[in-house]
């Protein structure tokens, strides 16, 4: 026989069925570890323990013993004053008596430190920890939460360039931005931060510099902790021009047709966004005259003079045709 201890709101004969094991059951070696797999495989439990007793006449008296997560009981903060509870509460998306787990608080803690991180604290400091059951079984939650000051990112210092204005390279970045009587405080976000260093060295590659990388980037922090410092080192590497350039697969479009298109001058500075532009106009000019399957391949090849040649390879495919025209609604 079976029986199940430390159940409270997971029923007993939930916990047996699915442990998988049943009366007049010949016990093996691995059954047990089997039945433990099985019950933790509910995600309901923190801990599960089979017991065996073989001092049983006609056979073997097996004991499950179950630590159930707790139910969730009220929440509460303590330490907000910039971000209100229901705010808070709204985050979190919790609900009363719904089962808690630790990992679940730990994703809480994270994700109220983000919410900070977005309004500009970026030292706030979030901590949990369950208290005592209730008078109706339930674990209340308090968040203790130290915000510190909110942060300002005061300045965005350069490092390695002198042929770009700093203010030019900022002016590349569109949500990090250093503190300025035009737009008020400075606004940074790791997030947005990854994406506008992207369009910095995509303003690089569009400037010849096709080999161009941050090497290395860093926040420092002023002596009472509220203003903040980005300091980015950045490697253009050499300057690279564009070469010869040619095409090969056109039948559609004639090669003065396509020449008409290119806006890759052979001898001038490389730029990536020109490459983008040529393949584009490439592509809507077979689009025009129906040719919507066309592809264009964009081929680079690399001199030892830091010249770029580059071949566009055309695969024109068939045709597209209209087959029906339907109109509704008139």
């Amino acid at each position: 026989f079976r029986s199940v201890r430390g159940n409270s709101y997971t029923e007993t004969s939930l916990i047996q069925g699915q442990s998988g094991l049943y009366e007049g059951q010949r016990l093996g070696s691995e059954d047990a570890g089997r039945a433990i797999r099985n019950l933790f495989k509910m995600g309901l439990f923190g801990d599960v323990k089979i017991f065996v007793d073989s001092d049983v006449v006609g056979g073997v008296a097996v004991e499950i013993v179950v630590i159930e997560y707790p139910q969730l009981g009220t929440v509460k903060f303590d330490g907000n004053k910039a971000l209100k509870d229901k705010k808070l509460k709204r985050e979190l998306g919790f609900i009363k008596a719904q089962m808690i787990k630790p990992q679940q608080m730990k994703r809480a803690t994270n994700k109220l430190v983000e919410l900070y991180k977005d309004k500009g604290y970026l030292l706030a400091k979030v901590e949990v920890e369950p208290e005592s059951y209730d008078d109706d079984g339930y674990i209340p939650l308090t968040f203790t939460i130290d915000e510190g000051r909110k942060v300002n990112l005061k300045k965005i210092r350069f490092h390695g360039d002198d042929e770009f204005k700093n203010s030019q390279l900022r002016k590349q970045m569109k949500e990090t931005k250093q503190d300025g009587w035009w737009f008020g405080g400075g606004k940074y976000k790791e997030e947005d931060y990854e994406i506008d260093k992207e369009s910095l060295l995509a303003f690089y590659r569009q400037n010849g510099y096709r080999e161009a990388d941050v090497v290395s980037d860093s926040l420092s922090y002023g002596p009472n902790k509220r203003d903040m410092y980005l300091d980015i080192t950045i490697d253009k590497g050499p300057l690279y021009r564009f070469g010869k350039v040619s095409w090969l697969g056109n039948e559609k479009l004639t090669d003065l047709g396509v020449a008409s298109l290119v806006v890759v001058d052979s001898g001038g500075v490389y730029s990536e966004e020109r490459l983008f532009k040529t393949e584009e106009q490439l592509k809507n000019a077979y689009m025009d005259i129906g040719y919507i399957g066309a592809q264009i391949f964009p081929n680079e090849k690399e001199r030892d003079d830091h010249v770029v040649d580059l071949h566009f390879d055309v695969i024109e495919n068939d045709p597209w045709k209209i087959r029906k025209i339907l109109i509704t609604g008139n």
